[in-house]
């Protein structure tokens, strides 16, 4: 008989072979528990650390709504209209600006929107005028400092602060819009439908 190429397998390789095996599954069988406790770790040191950025950004963003509003409020009643003007939201700006160039209107004296604006982007007399005139129907200390604030709801782009005057049974709801990176106050957005609180 010709065993040219034949493959000899001694028996003790087999049994080794078979042992090696055995081994083997009883390493697995072990290291399993091991490695699945050192994934759960791992995945939650993930979920804590995720969490924790997502809390901190959160606390960040409340604070900065409410930094927001809160400084709008200092700023009028300081008379910083400049300051004032500035945290207001783009509706708001121009919705007065509006309300100013009707007003002119009927008063037959018609006056530019170019030139409201200009004045009112300068901090010029009608501005002033208007503030001043805001303020004789609005006291900041109403929600400085007679009113509970409590942040609603929150989005990406916009939030409720809830201002609950301390005569009052329900909340003035500060609508706040973030534009170009910054929280706006919406005073407009918030007021001119409840002139009253």
């Amino acid at each position: 008989m010709s065993v040219k190429g034949a493959i000899l397998i001694s028996p003790f390789s087999f049994v080794n072979h078979k042992m090696a095996k055995n081994i083997e599954l009883m390493e697995a069988k072990r290291n399993p528990g091991i490695l699945s406790f050192v994934f759960i770790i791992f995945i939650g040191c993930i979920i804590i650390f995720d969490a924790y950025i997502a809390l901190a950004g959160d606390s960040i963003q409340t604070e900065a709504i409410v930094d927001s509003a809160e400084k709008f409020f200092i700023s009028l009643k300081k008379g910083d209209y400049k300051t004032a003007w500035e945290l207001l939201s783009e509706e708001s700006t121009e919705t007065i600006i509006n309300d100013i160039h009707k007003i002119s209107k009927k008063m037959g004296e018609e006056i530019k929107k170019e030139d409201i604006t200009k004045d009112f982007n300068s901090n010029g007399e009608m501005f002033n005028s208007y503030w001043d005139n805001y303020l004789e129907n609005f006291d900041p200390d109403m929600a400085l400092e007679q009113s509970t604030w409590k942040l609603g709801s929150v989005k990406e782009d916009k939030a409720e602060i809830l201002l609950l005057y301390e005569k009052s049974q329900n909340p003035a709801r500060l609508k706040m819009f973030k534009q170009d990176g910054a929280w706006k106050v919406g005073l407009v957005e918030t007021f001119w439908k409840r002139k009253y609180w």
